[in-house]
């Protein structure tokens, strides 16, 4: 672990850490869970983790049909990292997740 940690840190190892975070488009904790060995103050970990970005979508609906509603269009993320993780969109997942017709406060 100590070994693969300083070859990702020398400048032989950039394009393998590129790849190993990118590849895989792995989360903060599941590199944390690769590296057990890594101690880091939770403090530290969420001043370091960026926040989310805010989510875009389209509104489907108009003001002149139903000026009190508000209807949008959302594309589900899911996807497979090249070796077969499976990856959900953060908010879409939860949107998808919910009965058709499901009515949220904005």
């Amino acid at each position: 672990e100590n070994e693969r940690l300083q070859y990702f840190g020398s400048a032989e190892g950039y394009l393998d850490v590129y790849s190993y975070c990118n590849k895989e488009k792995r989360s903060y904790l599941e590199t944390l869970g690769d590296f057990p060995g890594v101690q880091i103050p939770i403090d530290r970990f969420v001043e370091v983790v960026p926040c989310i970005r805010p989510r875009l979508f389209s509104i489907s609906s108009s003001q002149a049909v139903d000026a009190s509603q508000l209807t949008i269009t959302v594309g589900i993320v899911e996807f497979k990292t090249p070796y077969k993780r499976e990856r959900h969109g953060l908010c879409t997942s939860w949107l998808a997740e919910l009965p058709a017709g499901t009515q949220l406060t904005v």
